[in-house]
């Protein structure tokens, strides 16, 4: 799993931040887990230079990223569904 080291090699994760990529990511093929860590760190990063309290940087990138990330993959999910109906 590639992804799994890449995204803390650009992001400050907490213990919860590895299981929530791990929950959500493992079961993704690779390419597209690896697109998903992509954006992750990107939208981690946008959110955080938002953020005016350094202390609090980390906390605000890691909500954006967070929810992105289920966003995207919910929406992939769904899409997926879509596609395998008759």
């Amino acid at each position: 799993m590639p992804w799994l080291a890449y995204v803390p090699r650009h992001c400050e994760l907490v213990p919860d931040d590895r299981r929530y990529l791990l929950h959500h990511l493992a079961t993704c093929p690779e390419a597209e887990a690896m697109r998903l860590a992509h954006h992750y760190v990107e939208t981690w990063h946008a959110a955080a230079e938002t953020e005016p309290l350094p202390s609090a940087k980390d906390n605000r990138g890691r909500t954006a990223a967070n929810r992105t990330l289920l966003a995207l993959v919910v929406s992939a999910g769904a899409t997926l569904t879509q596609v395998r109906q008759p």
